[in-house]
């Protein structure tokens, strides 16, 4: 869950570094004049699309897998039981 909200933040450092790309009012307002804006739209794209792959193999991840388990009665399997796997 931590790796998620990390993933985000970061994603969000990518892409209001494409905004400060798109918007030199708002490069001016950070305070970010000496990168060239060529710079910072690499910089952003590079950014949002390693953690969004980073987000997106996280999510995989954490899937439940579930698996059915026997149910014994002396040396007989008798059913199956559902098991969540964490």
């Amino acid at each position: 869950m931590n790796g998620k909200i990390l993933g985000y933040a970061i994603s969000a450092i990518g892409i209001l570094a494409l905004a400060m790309a798109s918007f030199p009012s708002l490069q001016a307002m950070v305070g970010v004049k000496s990168i060239s804006g060529t710079m910072l739209t690499i910089a952003g794209v590079i950014i949002t699309v390693i953690v969004i792959m980073i987000i997106l193999k996280i999510g995989h991840n954490t899937k439940q897998e579930v698996k059915d388990l026997p149910v014994y009665e002396g040396e007989n399997v008798v059913a199956y039981r559902r098991h969540h796997k964490k």
